[in-house]
């Protein structure tokens, strides 16, 4: 079916039942009046951006700026005698139509002073036009289609796609790329890096935390991949980033404990158990409440059970609504992802649904996710204890579909000779950056905490 025959029958979809569909013939006109005057190109790049041929509802504008685009794209410089004669080459049967159409647009030049303002005026309603459309095969879709969350989990990326048509997939000419980057070096200027977490060590192989990335974190249970996930988020969110952390494993006062922990230096079980607690103690945890948390832009969510399409549709609102810049899912295992592949689907496959839902999440709201998951038991059974990609549980698409894989793992526990306090993170997987590295980290299981400063005992 060809363009033309699509846009009469959506029109003729809406039209005699509902209504007309959103439009504004006079935006279109006068954006191409400001276009078809723009001899330099001036209006032109900033309006192609901003709009594409379809999104004009009558078909003969639409025609027209394919055309003024597809010149202005070739580098050409083009006047309306060269847009009328392409616009016939390339469909002969509209050469009446084209020629008036340029002429009511010239004629409307005048009137617009800049193109740009109408441009945003007809996209507007191409969108709303979209969602009407949308609206008609979701209704459609659910009454043939017996899977409610696959139904669900398409509407919410056609939907999104419409809420945000620029954030997936934009085009850009590899040399103005290149010329980006160069300049940035000619100037001194550094590329901008991703959110830090906190931990230096980190920082330097990770390069943080980057937007449209999905980072697993694994490890054995009770090894600590909470906590590390926890703290990341917490000082993430102290420097000004908005994090909402999902928690299918503890409530809200659980993770309130922790944070209380690792910020005072108290020892954890004293604060839960509330015991052993000085004047010292309680004044101490009441200045972290009133002076560390007042404006921390860090949300706690402790849902019982979630589905992955459920939380693409809650992620969405929630960067909208409170500006999120990094989810933390604790963790993939307890994600509800039962009959999402298929009644025949295994449980690797099954979370392979769940981390492709995530990792698409990330991209189309520009976040980054962090997901914890567990490590296989098979690793107890080895000479070699670190971990490896292989080792996390159900791994099938884990590896493949996740930008980053920092495996956790504790030597103490393998060897009693090892230091207590520390912490290995095996960055098994970093696209882009290096991998095989390991960091260590300072840990105080005590109070729950992270960091950079080594032990000076220790020997790798």
């Amino acid at each position: 079916m060809s363009r033309e025959s699509e846009i009469l029958a959506y029109r003729n979809t809406f039209a005699p039942a509902l209504q007309v569909p959103p439009h504004d013939l006079d935006a279109e006109t006068l954006v191409l009046g400001a276009l078809l005057r723009d001899f330099p190109g001036i209006e032109a790049a900033k309006v192609l951006p901003i709009l594409a041929p379809d999104d004009f509802y009558g078909v003969t504008n639409g025609a027209v700026y394919r055309t003024i685009a597809r010149l202005s794209r070739e580098g050409k410089s083009y006047d309306p005698m060269m847009v009328i004669r392409e616009a016939e080459r390339v469909a002969p049967e509209s050469s009446v139509d084209v020629r008036e159409c340029v002429r009511v647009a010239l004629e409307s030049a005048d009137r617009a002073p800049n193109a740009t303002t109408y441009a945003y005026v007809v996209a507007n309603h191409a969108r709303r036009r979209q969602m009407l459309h949308l609206a008609l095969e979701i209704e459609q879709q659910a009454y043939e289609n017996e899977d409610a969350d696959a139904l669900v989990a398409t509407a919410q990326r056609r939907m999104l796609s419409v809420a945000a048509p620029k954030a997936d997939g934009e085009i850009a000419a590899l040399g103005d790329s290149v010329a980006s980057v160069v300049d940035a070096i000619a100037t001194n200027k550094r590329r901008e890096v991703g959110i830090p977490t906190g931990l230096t060590a980190l920082d330097a192989v990770s390069g943080g935390l980057k937007p449209g990335k999905l980072l697993v974190i694994g490890a054995r249970t009770s090894v600590g991949k909470t906590a590390l996930a926890h703290q990341i988020g917490c000082d993430v969110a102290t420097a000004g980033y908005p994090v909402v952390f999902v928690s299918l494993e503890m409530d809200h006062d659980e993770l309130a404990v922790r944070y209380l922990s690792r910020e005072t230096g108290i020892d954890l079980r004293r604060i839960d158990e509330n015991r052993d607690l000085g004047d010292a103690d309680v004044q101490a945890l009441d200045t972290v409440r009133r002076e560390r948390t007042k404006h921390v832009p860090m949300w706690v969510r402790a849902p019982r059970s979630a589905k992955p399409a459920d939380l693409t549709a809650w992620f969405v609102a929630e960067v909208m609504r409170r500006k999120v810049r990094v989810f933390v899912i604790d963790y993939l295992g307890l994600l509800d992802v039962g009959g999402s592949a298929g009644r025949s689907a295994n449980r690797a496959q099954e979370i392979g649904v769940a981390t492709r839902a995530l990792k698409a999440a990330a991209m189309q709201t520009g976040t980054t996710m962090i997901v914890l998951a567990q490590l296989n038991r098979g690793l107890e059974g080895r000479d070699v204890k670190a971990p490896r990609l292989s080792d996390l549980r159900d791994s099938g698409d884990i590896e493949q579909d996740a930008d980053g894989v920092w495996l956790m793992h504790y030597p103490h526990d393998h060897d009693k000779n090892k230091p207590r306090d520390v912490m290995e993170i095996h960055v098994a997987k970093n696209r882009g950056g290096p991998k095989g590295e390991v960091v260590r980290l300072k840990w105080e299981p005590a109070c729950v905490r992270f960091s950079d400063q080594p032990t000076p005992e220790w020997r790798p």
